[in-house]
């Protein structure tokens, strides 16, 4: 793959300036690749809507086409924008986010789409000033690890996207817990920051582990 000029942008304390993440954002919003800050490991997207966009992130991971990538919005309310939202779903919402979870949920459109609403302030401050969400998934090549440093998106994704932005270490440096509520049962697909018990305890219901 062709080396990108990637520029870096460096948030020192969580300190979030617009001015800082601007270049980045007009970025997201022309096509750019842009790798980014979560409370649960650094990830990588781009304006949601860009297929041309989405298909260079599929290329530099590596990712295998049939792993969709999730959408990364600001609330809970804009969900039902994009899938079906059903009395589970809103539990979840209502109780683990904004925060380290992977929502699945039948979209509107077919198929299942997987939702983040991250509680990282400087994320939050770079898809509001997009005005539009982002498609995503973890900042590293399909099989290695998910890096929780800036230092190690630099090392894992320099020259492959357009931006990094390095905030420092991940609040829980560990992966989302992916919860598919696309079923009649709930399932546990991941477990990451949250345990499937505490899953199991806001559904009030039992929940089937994946792995």
């Amino acid at each position: 793959m062709r080396r990108t000029k990637t520029q870096i942008i460096i948030i020192e304390n969580k300190e979030v300036k617009d001015i800082a993440l601007l270049p980045a954002a007009e970025g997201i919003k022309q096509g750019k690749i842009v790798v980014f800050p979560t409370e649960t490991v650094y990830g990588v997207g781009c304006r949601f809507d860009d297929e041309s966009a989405r298909e260079k992130i599929y290329a530099l991971k590596k990712r295998d086409y049939s792993k969709p990538l999730a959408i990364y919005l600001l609330s809970t309310g804009e969900i039902e924008k994009y899938a079906v939202v059903s009395e589970a779903a809103e539990k979840v919402a209502g109780k683990l986010l904004p925060g380290p979870v992977t929502l699945v949920l039948p979209g509107r459109s077919g198929g299942k789409v997987g939702f983040r609403i991250s509680s990282d302030e400087v994320l939050r401050r770079l898809i509001s000033l997009c005005g539009i969400p982002l498609a995503g998934t973890s900042a590293n090549v399909s099989g290695e690890q998910s890096p929780v440093d800036g230092k190690d998106a630099i090392r894992a994704m320099d020259g492959r996207v357009d931006f990094i932005i390095d905030a420092g270490k991940t609040e829980l440096a560990c992966e989302s817990t992916v919860i598919d509520l696309c079923g009649d049962e709930p399932v546990v697909l991941r477990e990451g920051a949250v345990s499937a018990e505490e899953v199991a305890r806001v559904l009030g219901c039992n929940v089937r582990k994946a792995f």
